[in-house]
């Protein structure tokens, strides 16, 4: 683990009567001492000494909490913040995501993903879109349901409960790139209903990135990325 990792480091640097104490249960530092801290010693060892231990308990501590050593350029919003949007201007920015990505029409089938795209790719989302911007959403008529369904291989669809088929899509947060100016990410992914017992469908799904202007309650794409991994 890291936070083991980070404490070896850190006995390395305090030497070997250096005492770490750390909570395996929270990887947090709990004791720190130093039989090199001598009574006697002069002040300015004495300031040196703490200032290096001080220095030294950051480290540890930023590495038990696991940011940063994670982060990666390829992260979904690296580096920015997320936006503050009440839920009908999030939807808003969502529909619009979707608007660049498919030719919206009665005839098109969405169904959201409430789960929300991570920052990290590779892992499974730990935070949920609110309901209240899903409602939000599904009253612009842009998704005609939900389904969290995963496909059980890679060679294979999910299978959603539906009438016809369509795309499950999925977004992440609005990420703040500049006053008045958003990036957000869109997945979809072809599903096959429920409802269909034909056979075999091939997969699709496709990662697109938004930039989105607002102006007053509506947003705007100026620039889509199709990303690859």
């Amino acid at each position: 683990m890291a936070w083991q990792r980070s404490t070896s480091s850190l006995l390395g640097l305090l030497g070997a009567g250096a005492r770490v104490v750390v909570d395996d249960r929270e990887g947090v530092v709990r004791h720190l001492a130093s039989d090199h801290l001598e009574p006697r010693a002069a002040p300015h060892r004495r300031r040196t000494r703490t200032n290096l231990m001080a220095a030294c308990v950051v480290m540890l501590v930023a590495a038990c909490s696991g940011k940063g050593a994670r982060s990666s350029a390829n992260d979904r919003g690296a580096g920015l913040e997320v936006e503050k949007l009440s839920a009908d201007q999030q939807a808003a920015a969502y529909a619009t995501a979707l608007g660049g990505a498919f030719d919206l029409g009665p005839s098109l089938v969405l169904l959201l993903d409430p789960g929300m795209l991570p920052r990290e790719r590779g892992v499974q989302p730990l935070d949920t879109i609110p309901a209240a911007v899903v409602r939000a959403l599904a009253s612009r008529g842009v998704i005609q349901g939900s389904c969290a369904a995963v496909p059980a291989s890679q060679r294979e669809v999910p299978v959603c409960k539906a009438q016809s088929a369509g795309y499950k899509v999925q977004f992440s947060p609005v990420f703040r790139l500049a006053r008045d100016t958003a990036q957000v990410y869109l997945v979809a992914e072809r599903y096959r209903p429920s409802s269909d017992t034909t056979g075999y469908q091939p997969p699709l799904e496709f990662e697109q990135r938004y930039a989105l202007v607002r102006s007053g309650r509506q947003w705007r794409a100026v620039r889509k990325e199709r990303l690859t991994h």
